[in-house]
């Protein structure tokens, strides 16, 4: 009994790793296709994105719990004009890995895109990554940029001064820290919100 166990046990352990093989087989397939897009003829490095979006679903449906290649799919997805397959694609990163903040960021990024955007939904993707990184420099800066695009300008303003006081709380050697440049154009922009505002 001990040797049938062992025995599927290993087999169930070589079919695991035959399945993640082809998987990276897949992602390896669908950088490629990334890296050799033209970038002089967009419909034809659609067509290298859209391959590449199914290299990356087909390395997920071989491995389903990989979040990585889901997002990697969005992104292709995204890249080939296919906006609908990256918002699923998206999802279903969140739903593999819910503490995977480029893929709230990127559903943020393609919300703001749109036309009508939905408010709610890119502040409710922008609470999340903060509640998973609260003190990131970049990430408050990213929202107040967003909040300011939706017309939230207090709420823009808050979050361009919270990004000034958690670089003054980085060491000065801290190569996220903001440069002299990049703090005062979060001081100028929160003076202009503030004037906004008003």
């Amino acid at each position: 009994a001990a040797f049938f166990a062992a025995s599927v046990a290993w087999l169930i352990g070589l079919a695991f790793v035959a399945q993640v093989v082809v998987a990276e087989q897949s992602k390896f397939d669908a950088s490629e296709d990334i890296r050799t897009a033209p970038t002089d003829d967009s419909g034809l490095a659609r067509a290298h994105f859209a391959r590449a979006a199914a290299e990356f679903r087909s390395a997920l449906d071989h491995v389903p719990f990989n979040a990585d290649y889901a997002l990697q799919c969005a992104k292709a997805s995204l890249s080939a004009g296919e906006a609908s397959h990256a918002r699923d694609s998206i999802a279903t990163a969140i739903r593999i890995n819910p503490r995977l903040i480029d893929a709230y960021l990127l559903q943020a990024n393609l919300e703001i895109r749109q036309p009508q955007p939905d408010a709610a939904l890119i502040q409710s993707d922008f609470d999340h990554v903060l509640e998973l990184n609260p003190n990131d420099v970049s990430l408050h800066t990213q929202y107040g940029e967003a909040l300011e695009q939706l017309g939230l300008l207090p709420a823009a303003r808050r979050q361009c001064e919270l990004a000034l006081k958690y670089d003054a709380a980085l060491p000065a050697d801290e190569p996220k820290r903001l440069s002299a440049e990049e703090r005062r154009d979060l001081q100028n922009r929160i003076v202009k919100l503030s004037a906004r505002e008003r």
